[in-house]
């Protein structure tokens, strides 16, 4: 069945469910709020030089007082040594429930794959997710599966803490990991968003900058990452800035 769902009927699902729902539930009960995501992050193993060139569009809709839908849509590029490894195109869709401060779901992504030499392919990431908050921290955390034509179905979880430490300035720590065989592929990160709408005219904007390690199957590199976040909507918070750049797996990470 999966292996009939292109990537472009995704992307044209997501936006044109994005655009029929307000109609749908009426614009009184509908909550709207979202971001526009553009990062960089540049890699090293010790023998490799690469580059993750990602945007990453979010909304998240809150319908009444307790439900909520998040849509997203992503456009990756990865380079090696100045070369082309792999260009990737994602649609995501996560139902939730509210419940206290936190909210809890189910997500699926659909990312559309076009790596040199090889043809193309699509994988299917689904899962459950939660996020909650407390005083000035936010936890989120997710577990799934991937699948792929093919290929052995593999798990993927991920768990990140944010800490806003002022009204300008937070800090973050993520670990994502892949487990396929016995065998993994983690990220571990530490980083900081920064409040810079000084600088854009008022307009609510974050610039977050991010040091991972990462075990790609035994083989160790360095990442660092730099990305800037427009919110729009209701929510202009520094939550608005997604912990995990809008990914459930790290195909499109590091490879």
């Amino acid at each position: 069945m999966f292996e009939k769902f292109s990537t472009q009927k995704m992307l044209i699902g997501v936006l044109a469910f994005g655009i029929w729902l307000p109609a749908m539930v009426g614009a009184q009960s509908l909550e709207y709020s979202g971001s526009l995501s553009i990062s960089d992050s540049s890699i090293n193993d010790g023998g490799t030089d690469g580059s993750v060139r990602r945007v990453t569009a979010l909304t998240d809709l809150g319908l009444g007082s307790r439900f909520g839908l998040t849509l997203g849509l992503s456009y990756t590029d990865e380079n090696y040594d100045n070369e082309n490894y792999g260009v990737y195109k994602g649609g995501y869709v996560q139902p939730y429930v509210r419940v206290g401060n936190g909210r809890i779901g189910v997500f699926y992504q659909n990312l559309g794959m076009q790596r040199s030499g090889d043809d193309p392919d699509t994988v299917e990431i689904y899962g459950i997710e939660g996020i909650y908050d407390f005083d000035r921290f936010r936890v989120h955390g997710f577990n799934g599966r991937v699948e792929q034509p093919g290929e052995d179905g593999y798990g993927v979880h991920g768990l990140a803490a944010r800490y806003m430490a002022s009204d300008g300035v937070s800090i973050f720590v993520r670990h994502q990991r892949d487990r396929n065989s016995g065998d993994q592929f983690s990220l571990t990160a530490i980083g900081t968003d920064i409040n810079v709408s000084a600088i854009t005219f008022d307009r609510p904007a974050y610039l977050t900058l991010e040091l991972a390690d990462v075990d790609y199957f035994g083989d160790d590199g360095k990442q660092f990452g730099v990305a800037l976040t427009l919110p729009f909507g209701r929510d202009a918070s520094v939550n608005s800035v997604p912990l995990f750049k809008g990914q459930r797996t790290l195909i499109n990470e590091y490879n």
